[in-house]
């Protein structure tokens, strides 16, 4: 009698294919993310003054129920920042953080990016909070 062995090649994509989600929080996924231009520079979105590498910035981010992904859209100095989220969107998480940037080097590309580290975060809205978009 011959054992058959399946191997994981022998079965389709879809078979063997399992969506793992990970559950985690806005400050873990914010931290390292990529913000600003490539001169390493941050321009706040009201005032437009400048930030650089070990200054303190407050950002809105946001992700929509169906997306894996936060997106920066809004940076802010001290002074223009808001202190809760005015507005949430019914079906977007939002969070308004305040981090401090840093730079990471990437050698193999020789170019550096600015990015978060050290967030707290100050305000956040659910998915089942606020207007319809």
């Amino acid at each position: 009698m011959i054992d058959e062995y399946v191997h994981a090649w022998d079965h389709p994509a879809s078979e063997q294919s399992e969506q793992k989600q990970v559950v985690t929080t806005p400050r873990q996924a914010l931290t390292g993310l990529q913000v600003g231009l490539a001169n390493l520079e941050v321009h706040c979105t009201s005032c437009g003054q400048t930030r650089h590498d070990g200054e303190q910035l407050w950002v809105y981010a946001y992700r929509a129920a169906d997306d894996p992904e936060w997106l920066l859209t809004r940076c802010y100095c001290l002074g223009c920042a808001p202190d809760r989220i005015e507005t949430p969107t019914l079906g977007m998480s939002e969070v308004l953080v305040e981090a401090r940037l840093d730079v990471v080097s990437l050698s193999s590309e020789q170019r550096h990016r600015l990015c978060l580290r050290e967030i707290e975060v100050l305000a956040c809205s659910s998915l089942t909070e606020g207007a319809s978009p």
